[in-house]
């Protein structure tokens, strides 16, 4: 199987040489039905962005970043999908549970382990 980014999929010189802006959504590498990650890992994001600009005119290169995080159930489990949370939701849930929030250098982003009032639910977000 060859595995070819999704952003190389597309043909980005014909549509930036059509288009006045183009909207570049640089996020869900991980979703609510993936495994646990982070959402807009950079090296994933630099990559997006590096292709763009070698394949359009960077004046019409808009950059769309996430302002939200997925919460998934751990163990991670395929028939669970993961909810969505805005970014200042998981702040609050991490002060309500006193979880630590990490920063994942390798990704530069955030997330946290909590486990819920019912102590039955281990959760993983990012």
């Amino acid at each position: 199987m060859i595995n070819i980014p999704l952003y190389a999929g597309y043909d980005y010189g014909a549509i930036g040489f059509v288009v006045d802006l183009m909207f570049i959504m640089a996020y869900d590498w991980h979703y609510m039905a993936s495994e646990p990650g982070s959402v807009a890992p950079i090296s994933e994001v630099r990559n997006t962005i590096e292709f763009a600009l070698k394949n359009m005119d960077s004046s019409k290169i808009v950059l769309g970043i996430p302002l939200y995080g997925y919460n998934w159930i751990l163990p991670y489990s395929p028939e669970v999908l993961a909810t969505a949370i805005s970014n200042q939701n998981a702040i609050y849930l991490a002060m309500n549970y006193s979880g630590p929030i990490n920063y994942s250098a390798v990704d530069e982003a955030p997330n946290f382990y909590y486990v819920d009032e019912t102590g039955q639910c281990p959760c993983y977000l990012v």
